[in-house]
């Protein structure tokens, strides 16, 4: 594995224009950020979205910066919260202080993280309070009183208060990247599936491509009986990654199965039908982020052998997708996505010799995709939950991909053959929903790499009977992502 590793590498939001500053060398000893998330349609609370390092870290409103919320050691350090502060202008501006003392003096010394106006920002129905039921008061009788002697009173001295103003030092000019939406914020599935759409494209080529070259390797008859069968094949595909860039401190996995029929129509031509399963977990900003998500795909595939250097295949689809997402135990979503796609390849058959052979492919998938609006729900310790109604958006995602596979056949019995590969090769995602961006540490839309570059070791066992068995390990990488893949597959012609 440390092989291939090596080879591999030589080879939620301010949804508008806001004013702020954050810096990751700035004065202050810790650091965070701050957009503000939206308010209540009657303008009697706003919402704000933090991401904290360490405590004690306040946020404060208005220019008397009165405390808003304080921020506790905890499991997570995305945190949302609520301000009775709503309007727009420097007056109602809200800021995130590092009040850990090493940076200011005093009572409520601080150090100015980042500030931010309300600008933009998402709309929160208020909840209706139902009307008080109308009870029935008893009258009273009448009772003689007298009228009471008047106490005189002293009106108390009024006693100023003074509210501890911290010291503030402003960073330097915040980032330039847009701020998020709010579905950018809640969902933290898109590098998952890009992962998991990479993998399942690469495994239905591979099938199409050693079923054509098993009818015409010897390996297989030619027969006419033969090319009536059904072969069944079932591959299980396990993706680990973790995911850095920016900040996010992320990790998850992927769990792909497929379960595919396919038959030759003739030595030259094989159709067959497909059905994948994804089950997926993802986790961002050590944990404070997470989702659950869930897919199943059905389409059919095409292989067909060009001439004796050339295969040319393809795969049609439908997919549908279910994430569910928690941030912090604050903010809770279901969403669903409904994708058709398609995927063609091309794969080149070249020898070097009467052995070692090289299998050159140029594959490119695209789909496009919509996600339904769907219903998020925040819960703040002042109020039971705060509705929002996120808005869909399409999900289009285009992907181009080269690789080149060298592989030799190795006589294991009169029935078996084993062939050891090693594949290279790279992806580029020329169309994505986020535009090849990813939410950062900082709260905002940061620009990642559009290349992933892959390595893959195994081996394939087939029979004269058109059975198989393939095993496989492949690494993936692209700036700040790393991921392994497993992929174990088998196929059986039926007699």
């Amino acid at each position: 594995m440390r092989f291939l590793g090596r080879l591999i590498c030589a080879g939620l939001l301010g949804f508008g224009v806001v004013t702020g500053a954050q810096a990751a060398d700035g004065p202050c000893k810790f650091q965070g950020s701050l957009i503000y998330f939206g308010k209540l349609s009657d303008n009697s609370k706003s919402f704000w979205l933090s991401n904290f390092q360490f405590t004690p870290t306040r946020l404060r409103a208005g220019e008397s910066l009165q405390l808003v919320d304080e921020f506790v050691s905890g499991p997570f350090k995305l945190r949302f919260s609520e301000s009775s502060l709503v309007g727009q202008g420097s007056a109602f501006r809200h800021s995130l202080f590092d009040e850990s003392g090493d940076v200011g003096a005093g009572s409520g010394g601080g150090c100015l993280i980042q500030s931010q106006e309300q600008v933009g920002g998402a709309i929160f129905p208020v909840a209706p309070t139902p009307a008080p039921t109308a009870v029935p008061t008893p009258v009273p009788t009448p009772v003689p009183t007298t009228a009471p002697t008047p106490v005189p009173t002293i009106a108390p001295t009024a006693t100023p208060t003074a509210t501890p103003t911290p010291i503030v030092t402003p960073n330097p000019p915040g980032p330039t990247d847009p701020f998020p939406t709010p579905d950018q914020v809640i969902d933290n599935t898109a590098s998952a599936y890009l992962l998991s759409t990479i993998v399942s494209v690469q495994n239905i080529s591979l099938r199409i491509v050693d079923n054509l070259l098993q009818r015409s390797s010897g390996v297989a008859s030619a027969s006419e009986e033969a090319l009536d069968r059904w072969v069944g094949w079932i591959s299980y595909q396990h993706v680990k990654f973790d995911d850095d860039r920016f900040g996010r401190s992320g990790n998850g996995g992927v769990n792909i199965g497929q379960f595919g029929m396919d038959r030759m129509l003739n030595p030259n031509t094989t159709v067959g039908l497909v059905v994948t399963i994804n089950d997926l977990d993802s986790e961002t900003f050590s944990g404070s982020q997470m989702a659950d998500a869930k897919a199943w795909s059905i389409g059919p595939y095409l292989g067909y052998r060009i001439n004796e250097q050339w295969i040319a295949d393809a795969w049609l689809g439908y997919e549908h997708r279910q994430i569910d997402s928690n941030i912090s135990n604050q903010l809770h979503a279901r969403a669903k996505d409904d994708v058709w796609f398609a995927s063609l390849n091309t794969t080149g058959l070249f020898k070097f010799g009467n052995e070692v052979r090289i299998e050159p492919k140029a594959s490119v998938y695209y789909g496009v995709g919509r996600r339904d609006d769907y219903q998020a729900s925040l819960k703040l310790p002042q109020f039971p939950v705060y509705r929002l109604t996120i808005d869909g958006r399409n999900k289009n995602t285009g992907i181009a991909g080269v690789s080149a596979e060298l592989n030799k056949d190795f006589t294991a019995s009169d029935r078996w053959v084993l062939t050891p590969f090693a594949q290279f090769g790279a992806n580029y995602v020329f169309k994505d929903p986020d535009s090849n961006r990813v939410l950062g540490d900082n709260l905002r839309m940061n620009k990642v790499d559009p290349w992933y570059l892959r390595g893959s070791l195994g081996v394939k066992a087939k029979n004269a009977d058109q059975s198989t068995l393939n095993l496989g390990v492949t690494q993936i990488h692209s700036e700040g992502l790393d991921a392994w893949e497993l992929n174990l597959s088998l196929a059986y012609k039926f007699h």
